[in-house]
């Protein structure tokens, strides 16, 4: 794995290995808070938990932060303490989810902050590459458009047609002339007629339909004197000359390539003027496209860590405002006027109903002084069990006899274990313990790490 310290003046290395093609494992870049000048994690621990093969860059100071976010697109971009993720094939157009931004608060647990950046890294080729292309589907074509592509279609049926100096036939249904008079066959000629039959002239060539094959030229025999009886204009017909040979038609090759020809010009010119039109129509601005809406990709990735920030601090002072005085030096007492106050200023009046009846261990208090239990949600998790409720809101299960699967513990007074999740989703994360018994009543047991009584 490679490591290394950027400096602002090696960003443009950096710029270079984030889109390099030869780049085949992912590259994390970590960079400094803006309060303290340094990462919000330990950078030798990340280190230690990515793939063999992971690179690791680390932005030495805010100006080196700044010079990244200038050099390259938001979905680049990493400041103020978060980790970058970037995964091999990057390009200026790629979505910001594919290169995944960690954004890391102060208190926040570094180790698991660290696991989550590792167990991205791990695995990028289970996560395919966004395909660039609108965020929406087009809904039409505007108007603008559409008059463009009347003018289109209006030069495609214009489109003139090449000139043929042999007449040649169009592409398209051939047509077949009507007969005419029959050829004269080849040999010799006789020139005889009535006499009361018009002057003979020469009959004009019959059409010919092209056949496969070229046609045998017919070759003029030898003219014939009319004998001295024969009458004027018999002589007037033998003198005329001969009929000129039938040429041949083009044959069915000669077509072939004719056709083929025309249907060639006419297919470049379509798409000549498509690509004209279509490239008139998009302008060459899509990159700017693409650019525009990789910032505002980022913007939402920015609104959303605000939105889970916010939700974070609302839930810390909501719990700061929830914490009661002491007013008695018993702490069960305090426990139990706290959860009262809960109760009554938690639960609408209507809602309020009828507690079920509860004792508490000296376990469980000694539980509700630890760290990692906060105590203000630990009595709002009390309220909601002994009000019955607490299936529907927390989220609970049977406490069996055996770390994975088992039996659901039941003591000899037939009281049954029940366990429910203070916090999730974090080391440790705390739960609560507490038996059913039979008559109704519930006896709070435990409050404390996760792995306790296991």
């Amino acid at each position: 794995m490679g490591r290394w310290v950027v400096e602002s003046s090696d960003i443009g290395g950096l710029v270079g290995r984030i889109f390099d093609p030869a780049r085949t494992e992912p590259l994390v870049i970590v960079s400094p808070a803006s309060d303290t000048r340094r990462p919000r994690v330990s950078v030798e621990e990340l280190e230690s938990l990515l793939p063999p093969m992971a690179e690791l860059a680390e932005l030495a100071t805010m100006q080196a932060s700044q010079r990244l976010t200038d050099a390259t697109d938001p979905a680049f971009h990493c400041y103020g303490g978060s980790i970058r993720v970037i995964l091999p094939g990057a390009a200026r157009s790629d979505h910001w989810r594919r290169h995944r931004l960690f954004t890391i608060y102060p208190g926040d647990d570094t180790r698991a902050a660290c696991q989550a950046v590792a167990d991205f890294a791990a695995a990028p080729v289970s996560r395919p590459q966004t395909v660039v292309g609108p965020s929406e589907p087009r809904t039409g074509w505007r108007p603008d458009q559409l008059e463009k592509l009347t003018v289109l279609m209006r030069t495609l049926e214009a489109e003139p047609e090449a000139p043929s100096p042999a007449a040649a036939p169009k592409p398209g249904p051939s047509v077949v002339p009507k007969p005419g008079p029959p050829a004269p066959k080849p040999g010799p000629r006789t020139t005889t007629t009535p006499a009361d039959s018009p002057a003979a002239a020469p009959a004009a060539p019959a059409p010919v339909v092209a056949k496969p094959g070229p046609r045998p030229v017919p070759k003029p025999g030898p003219r014939l004197t009319a004998p001295a009886e024969v009458s004027p204009s018999a002589s007037v017909a033998a003198e005329a000359p001969a009929v000129a040979p039938v040429p041949a038609g083009p044959s069915l090759d000669d077509l072939t390539k004719l056709l083929n020809a025309q249907s060639k010009r006419i297919t470049e010119s379509v798409t000549r003027a498509i690509g004209e039109y279509l490239g008139d129509m998009l302008g060459d601005n899509r990159e700017d496209v693409a650019r525009e809406r990789s910032r505002a990709d980022a913007a939402e990735q920015e609104l959303d860590a605000l939105q889970r920030r916010l939700d974070q601090v609302l839930e810390q002072a909501s719990s700061r405002e929830r914490e009661r005085p002491t007013v008695f030096a018993d702490p069960e007492q305090q426990l139990r006027w706290e959860v009262e106050q809960e109760w009554l200023m938690g639960t609408p009046e209507h809602e309020r109903g009828t507690l079920q009846r509860y004792t508490v261990t000296e376990q469980f208090l000694k539980g509700l002084d630890a760290p990692i239990v906060p105590r203000a949600k630990t009595v709002q998790i009390i309220v909601d069990v002994i009000a019955g409720r607490v299936w529907e809101r927390r989220e609970t299960h049977q406490f069996d006899d055996a770390a994975r699967g088992g039996k659901q513990r039941v003591r000899d007074d037939g009281a049954v274990a029940w366990r429910t999740y203070v916090k999730a989703a974090s080391p440790g994360a705390p739960r609560l313990l507490w038996w059913q018994l039979p008559d109704g009543s519930v006896e709070l047991d435990h409050v404390g790490h996760h792995d306790d009584l296991i």
